[in-house]
C-alpha cells in the first residue's frame, strides 16, 4: 500500500469519526451513479447509445457529505467503477475520494436554494486492468488521482438533495486502460454523474423550525405560567375578600338573630331617682341617661318602654300621674338627643311595683325610679 493511500485512509477515518462530533443536520448520506469516458493511450469514440458500452463504463459510489455552510461542503466516497472498451481492455476501479465543493451562487445571487459548485478532490483507487489487444494482464494496485469538475445541487423540499455534474479524474500513472505506450501519458476518466443526498439528522431548515417552535413553546409556557400565577393570586385575593364578606354577613346575621331571639331586657336607671313629688331630671342623672341614649343610637333595631314609678307616700291618682310624668320626662330627653320618638313608649305604674316594699324613707327613695324595658 502506497504512502498516499495510507494518508487517504487516515483522512477518511478522521472524517468518518468527525460526523459524530458535528451537528447531525450537517451530515448526509451520499449515493451516486456515473458514466465514464476513458481518455488514455487507446482513445476511441464513445457511443452513449450503446447499452454495452454504457454498462461497461458505469459505476456507483456511496459515502458521506458534510455541509459547513451555504458556500463550503465536502464529501468522502467509496465506489466501484468500470472502464473498458469491448475486446480491447477491461478495468475495474475501487476508488476512495475526498472532494471539496465551493458554491459560487452567493457571489451572483442572494438567498438561492440552488448551488452551483466548483469541485476539487483527490483520492486513490484499487485498479485491476486487463488488456485484450496487447495480451497483457495489465496492472493490479493502487493509483492516486486528482479530480476537478462542476456540479449543480437541487434541494427537494427538506428531504433530499439531487446533484448533477461532471468531473475529470487525472491519474498519476498510465495503466487505467491496461496499456502504457510510453509511460508518460497519464490516463484520465471523464465522469458524468447523478447523486442523491439524504440528511442523517435534522436539516438546518428543520432545526431552525424546531428552534422557532421551541422558542414559541417556551414563550407560551412562560405566558401560561404567568397567567396561572396571576389568576391564582387574583383568585386568592377574591377568595379572601369573599371570605371576609361572608364572615361579616355571618357576624351580622348572628347579631341580628341574637337580637331577634333575645328576651326582653330591663334597663333600670338606678341613679335617675326623683325627688319627692317631682319629675324633673337632675344634673347628676345625665350620665346614666347618656349611656341609655348611646345604647339606643348604636342599636337602631331596639325599642324601649319607659316605665315611671313612685313611692307609696301619696294618693293613688296623684302617684299615677306623677309616674307617667317621670316616664314622659325621660322620653323627652332621649328624643331631644336624637332618638326617634316612634321607638319609645311610656307607661306609669304609680307605686304598684316597688323594689323595696317598705315605708321607710330609704326604701321610698329607691322606689322613686324609672325603668327601661328594651326589645
Amino acid at each position: 500500500m502506497t504512502i498516499i493511500m495510507k494518508k487517504l485512509l487516515a483522512i477518511a477515518a478522521v472524517l468518518l469519526s468527525a460526523q459524530y462530533s458535528y451537528a447531525q443536520s450537517e451530515w448526509a448520506l451520499h449515493i451516486s451513479a456515473e458514466e465514464t469516458v476513458t481518455l488514455g493511450d487507446q482513445r476511441s469514440s464513445f457511443n452513449f447509445l450503446s447499452f454495452t458500452q454504457l454498462a461497461a463504463n458505469s459505476g456507483m459510489r456511496a459515502g458521506f457529505h458534510y455541509t459547513k455552510d451555504n458556500t463550503l461542503a465536502a464529501e468522502i466516497t467509496l465506489g466501484v467503477v468500470g472502464s473498458s472498451r469491448p475486446n480491447t481492455w477491461f478495468t475495474k476501479l475501487v476508488p476512495v475520494e475526498i472532494v471539496g465543493h465551493y458554491n459560487v451562487v452567493p457571489l451572483l445571487l442572494d438567498d438561492s436554494p440552488l448551488k452551483f459548485n466548483v469541485d476539487l478532490g483527490f483520492g486513490s483507487a484499487l485498479v485491476r486492468a486487463r488488456s485484450a489487444s496487447y495480451n497483457l494482464n495489465g496492472r493490479f494496485g493502487f493509483s492516486e488521482h486528482l479530480s476537478a469538475g462542476l456540479s449543480l445541487d437541487i434541494p427537494v423540499e427538506d428531504v433530499a438533495v439531487l446533484s448533477f455534474g461532471f468531473r475529470n479524474t487525472y491519474f498519476i500513472d498510465d495503466y487505467i486502460d491496461a496499456t502504457s505506450i510510453d509511460g508518460t501519458s497519464n490516463d484520465q476518466l471523464l465522469r458524468f454523474f447523478t447523486s442523491a443526498r439524504v440528511p442523517l439528522g435534522q436539516s438546518a431548515k428543520s432545526k431552525a423550525k424546531i428552534a422557532e417552535a421551541e422558542d414559541l413553546a417556551a414563550s407560551l409556557s412562560q405566558t401560561l405560567e404567568s397567567s396561572k400565577l396571576e389568576a391564582s393570586e387574583n383568585a386568592a385575593n377574591a377568595s379572601a375578600q369573599i371570605q371576609s364578606l361572608e364572615n361579616q354577613v355571618q357576624n351580622m346575621s348572628a347579631e341580628l338573630a341574637e337580637l331577634k331571639k333575645a328576651p326582653k331586657q330591663q334597663y333600670i336607671l338606678q341613679s335617675v331617682l326623683f325627688e319627692i313629688n317631682s319629675s324633673e331630671i337632675r344634673s347628676t342623672d345625665v350620665p346614666e341617661l347618656t349611656s341609655l341614649q348611646s345604647l339606643l343610637a348604636n342599636n337602631t333595631a331596639l325599642t324601649a318602654t319607659i316605665i315611671g314609678h313612685t313611692d307609696d307616700s301619696g294618693p293613688t291618682a296623684f302617684n299615677e300621674k306623677l309616674s307617667l310624668d317621670r316616664a314622659s320626662t325621660v322620653k323627652a330627653w332621649l328624643v331631644e338627643k336624637g332618638i326617634d320618638a316612634s321607638r319609645l313608649s311610656i307607661k306609669g305604674v304609680s307605686s304598684t311595683n316597688p323594689i323595696i316594699p317598705d315605708s321607710r324613707e330609704s326604701a321610698r327613695a329607691v322606689n322613686r325610679r324609672t325603668e327601661i324595658i328594651l326589645k
